[in-house]
């Protein structure tokens, strides 16, 4: 049974890498050039920032961040673990651009 789970656990991680993770950074991106688009366009009147300049920009901003997912406890199995991490990596971008989007109802 231990050597399912240890499968079980490269595939996840292999997944995340193959997956998740260029999915999260395209999401990032994408949020990021309709943020640019709602805010700092009307704004500054700058251009439109492409989803491609608004990955990189995402990403180098990515690198300055402190996003440590160590928890202090390690309770929890790896699917658990696993949920967490995808939960926040996703719905914390999903969350701020409907926050964007309820903000933007002010402006206009």
């Amino acid at each position: 049974m231990k050597k399912d789970t240890s499968v079980l656990g490269c595939l996840g991680i292999v997944f995340l890498f193959v997956v998740v993770i260029p999915a999260a950074i395209i999401m990032n991106g994408w949020i990021l050039s309709i943020m640019w688009e709602w805010f700092i366009v009307p704004l500054f009147h700058l251009p439109e920032l492409t989803i491609p300049y608004a990955i990189g920009i995402s990403s180098v901003a990515g690198l300055f961040m402190n996003k440590s997912t160590q928890n202090k406890s390690d309770e929890g199995t790896f699917s658990e673990k696993l949920i967490k991490a995808l939960s926040v990596t996703f719905l914390v971008p999903l969350m701020v651009l409907g926050f964007g989007w309820i903000v933007l109802q002010f402006i206009h």
